[in-house]
């Protein structure tokens, strides 16, 4: 005789696996109110103008070649009190700074977390594993292996991985370098000074990524010709604006993150004279200098 099975219906066959899959999945939530911010340019080009815009009280890690006057000189006498520096040196080795990103997890004492500069850190980082105390001046890095270069960018990486789970902005500050193709005269990409690797891995982890610059600064003259109110852009000799470049450039590595909206503007191609408020602003499509 056949043997007869009533098939249960699904919905009532809710098994402990079913609930542990449908714990994986997550809502949209609201967007981390912490910045993750890579900033690159030519010396003296206003970085250092920029970062000291963000909330205070902030930390910024020196982690360049020098311990000049000159590296602080930049930052507004109004805000010094609610900086705090600390400068990469034999006491305070890059490996140190790790215990120091696990103290700002747990006590959260900072608002904004600043690296200036990358660039600085990742040579600091290479001279530890090398054992050779400092940093060339001309960075010749000798016969430094293939390993010793990824065990460096892993430190760092390290690093950076820790500052990123802290619930503070992070500023990135890295130098500009120029590349080019064998042959070309001209620069083929405009980006950070840093190892490619980590530039593979710190690129994708900041949602802005933007380059300063100090250009020619224009006014807007308005003539009416034929009845009809005509705008121009007119030079203002000997004037200069400090800028940031935040819309995507051929030639330069430039991106900017902000939640797509039918009616926002578009996105300016600088934005002059920037702070952290400007730039929020541009987030969310309100008061910029656009």
């Amino acid at each position: 005789m056949p043997r007869i099975t009533t098939e249960v219906p699904r919905k009532q066959v809710a098994t402990v696996f079913d609930k542990e899959i449908e714990s994986l999945f997550e809502d949209v939530s609201d967007e981390n109110p912490y910045l993750r911010v890579l900033v690159y340019g030519a010396p003296k080009t206003g970085k250092t103008t920029f970062w000291t815009s963000f909330p205070k009280p902030i930390l910024v890690v020196l982690a360049s070649s020098g311990n000049e006057f000159g590296e602080t000189i930049s930052i507004p006498k109004q805000v010094r009190k609610q900086v705090k520096l600390l400068r990469l040196s034999k006491d305070v080795s890059a490996a140190k700074l790790l215990d120091i990103a696990q103290y700002q997890q747990r006590e959260q004492i900072f608002k904004t977390v600043v690296i200036d500069h990358l660039t600085g850190l990742q040579d600091r980082v290479l001279a530890d594993v090398l054992g050779v105390g400092t940093v060339p001046a001309q960075k010749s890095w000798g016969t430094a292996t293939q390993q010793q270069f990824g065990q460096a960018v892993g430190q760092v990486k390290e690093l950076l991985r820790a500052l990123v789970d802290c619930s503070n902005h992070l500023v990135l500050i890295a130098q500009e370098k120029q590349r080019t193709i064998e042959g070309d005269e001209i620069p083929t990409m405009i980006g950070p000074d840093v190892m490619p690797s980590l530039a593979t891995y710190v690129n994708p982890m900041c949602s802005y990524l933007l380059r300063t610059v100090c250009r020619t600064k224009y006014v807007n003259r308005v003539q009416e010709i034929g009845g009809k109110k005509i705008t121009t852009q007119v030079k203002v000799p000997g004037e200069m604006v400090y800028s940031i470049r935040v819309s995507p450039q051929e030639g330069c590595v430039v991106g900017f993150r902000r939640p797509y909206s039918p009616t926002m503007t578009k996105l300016p191609e600088y934005l002059d004279n920037p702070t952290y408020q400007s730039l929020i602003g541009l987030i969310t499509d309100k008061d910029s200098n656009a």
